[in-house]
C-alpha cells in the first residue's frame, strides 16, 4: 500500500470513529501536517470512493443474479425478487 493510500486509510478511519466532520478535522490538523481542506478532501474523496465502489459490487451481483437460471425475475427498481418454488421450498 502506497503513503497516499495509507493516509486516505488513516483520515477515513479517523472519520469513522465518529462520523462528524468537524471532530475529524479537528483531531487530525492536530496529528499530521495537512490543512483542514485538504483533510476534508480525503475524507470526502475516500467517502465518494467508497460507493462508487458499493454500487459496482451491487450492479455486478445483480448481473450475476440474472444469469442464474434458477430465478424468475428480478425488479431492483422495485427491490422485489420473486424466487421460484420447488416442492413447496424456495431455492437459494
Amino acid at each position: 500500500m502506497s503513503y497516499t493510500e495509507t493516509m486516505l486509510e488513516y483520515v477515513y478511519d479517523q472519520y469513522c470513529l465518529s462520523y462528524n466532520m468537524e471532530e475529524t478535522l479537528d483531531f487530525i490538523e492536530d496529528e499530521i501536517d495537512f490543512t483542514r481542506e485538504e483533510i476534508k478532501d480525503m475524507i470526502q474523496h475516500t467517502i465518494d470512493y467508497t460507493k462508487e465502489q458499493f454500487i459496482k459490487d451491487y450492479n455486478s451481483l445483480v448481473e450475476q443474479f440474472k444469469s442464474k437460471v434458477v430465478f424468475s425475475e428480478i425488479d431492483c427498481k422495485k427491490e422485489k425478487i420473486e424466487w421460484p418454488k420447488k416442492s413447496g421450498v424456495y431455492v437459494i
